[in-house]
Order: C-alpha cells, then structure tokens, then sequence
C-alpha cells in the first residue's frame, strides 16, 4: 500500500481514502467472486458438502456457507438458480435480498431524491437477477427449508413455481421488512 501526505488538504487526504477503500472493497468482491465460483461448482457436481446455503449481500468474513451478492447487478444470480435448480442435495435455503433503493441510498448522498425503502423497478439489474434465479430455483424439488428475507420485491409471487414444484418444502419463512 502506497501512503500519501497532503498537509493542509482536506480534498487530497479524502480522495486517498476513498481510493484506499476502493481497493479494499475490490479485493473483498474479488475473494467474494472466487469462492461463490467454488460454490457454484459443488452444487453443480452435486456434491453433499452443500445440504445448506445462505444468500446475502456482500460479507466481509466470507463463510464457507454463504454465496455473497456482488456489486450493484449481483452478477452470477442466475447461474445460482440454475445450480441450486438441479442439485437434490440441498436442504436449507437461506435468503437474504434486498430489492429496495436502500442498497444504493446514501445519507450524505445530496443527488439522491427517491425513497431509500421504495421497491426498485422490474427494469433494475438486482430484480432481473433475481427474477432469473427463481426460475432456476423453481426446478429444485430438494429443499425442505426456505427463509427468504427480502424486502421491497413481490418475491412470494416470483416463488411460485417453486412451491408448486417442491413436494419436499416442509419450512417456509417469508418476511418483506
């Protein structure tokens, strides 16, 4: 890491943070990104290590249970779907999506006008990704506990193949707040 003095500048001491931060973070989403692809692969070779799984927003303490949503489109959601769609050894599915502007809303952000708790449209990255992964998740009849915590997103109606399909779900959890 390279340090930089700017004395008597404010300005210049703030950007060497946010570039530092920048860093951080893009070294967090690139550890995130490897272990989600080694996630991907056990539940695609069906392999046991996989009977429980939570999905959630990016986790700086990566688990070896925890597929972390990535960046602003949560890219690899679909894939996701798929996977756990054809797996029959997965057990426990743990949810956690935010589909609200609050992911994006920033307190000091002054551009930002809406409401940070509003739904996002259907045409926002997340939602697409998110529609895609319940089509792919509605093909898994092997799960037999679902939480879903998902706030801001109709995701009980976008679950409903899923319902219809798995005869084995026997816990279902749902809370939109």
């Amino acid at each position: 890491m390279i340090l930089f003095c700017f004395p008597k500048s404010t300005d210049r001491f703030y950007f060497l943070i946010v570039i530092i931060s920048e860093y951080i973070m893009a070294s967090v989403d690139y550890q995130s990104m490897e272990h989600n692809k080694a996630i991907l692969r056990c539940l695609r070779e069906d392999n046991t290590v996989y009977k429980e799984l939570k999905v959630c927003a990016r986790d700086a303490s990566v688990h070896d249970r925890i597929y972390c949503l990535i960046g602003n489109h949560w890219q690899g959601l679909e894939e996701l779907g798929d996977c756990i769609g054809r797996n029959t050894k997965l057990r426990d599915l743990k949810l956690y999506m935010d589909l609200t502007n609050h992911e994006i809303y920033q307190e000091d952000d002054d551009e930002y006008d809406g409401d940070p708790y509003e739904a996002v449209p259907e045409s926002d990255p997340r939602m697409k990704q998110t529609v895609l992964f319940c089509k792919g998740l509605a093909t898994n009849t092997s799960i037999q506990s679902l939480h879903v915590h998902a706030p801001g997103g109709n995701i009980f109606g976008l679950l409903d193949p899923f319902f219809r399909n798995n005869s084995k779900l026997k816990e279902l959890d749902i809370s939109s707040t």
